[in-house]
């Protein structure tokens, strides 16, 4: 099932333009999907340099009374984390802030681990 995906979302990607596997293609990939096919104003920046953050800005569209648990919005996160360990096993996903805990934004971050056989800044 695993090479099933990976080629649907790979080719979904390349359909959007987005050709490569590292942490500023993946997160680009659910800004696209995710954020502005959506509606949501969303942002990516590069806070360090192994992270893409990937904000998503009030109101939230999908829950706009902001009356679940923040456990909700992690386990629907946990399909960004799925998806980036099949592309890319060295990238993690990690959520920061959910607008459901009461922060102002939601983020997540897309974090390219440091392997021994790669250079910084070399894509994989």
């Amino acid at each position: 099932m695993g090479g099933t995906f990976i080629d649907l979302d790979i080719r979904l990607m390349k359909s959007f333009g987005l050709e490569g596997k590292d942490a500023w293609s993946l997160a680009s990939y659910f800004k696209l999907a995710t954020g502005d096919i959506i509606g949501y104003k969303a942002e990516l920046t590069r806070p360090e340099p192994n992270v893409v953050s990937y904000r998503l800005h009030p109101p939230c569209l999908w829950f706009p009374d902001l009356d679940i648990p923040p456990s909700f919005c992690e386990a629907l996160g946990c399909f960004e984390k799925e998806a980036a360990k099949i592309v890319n096993p060295d990238i993690e996903i990690r959520h920061v802030q959910l607008m459901t805990a009461g922060d102002p934004i939601c983020e997540i971050h897309f974090i390219e681990k440091e392997t021994p056989d790669r250079q910084d800044g070399e894509e994989r």
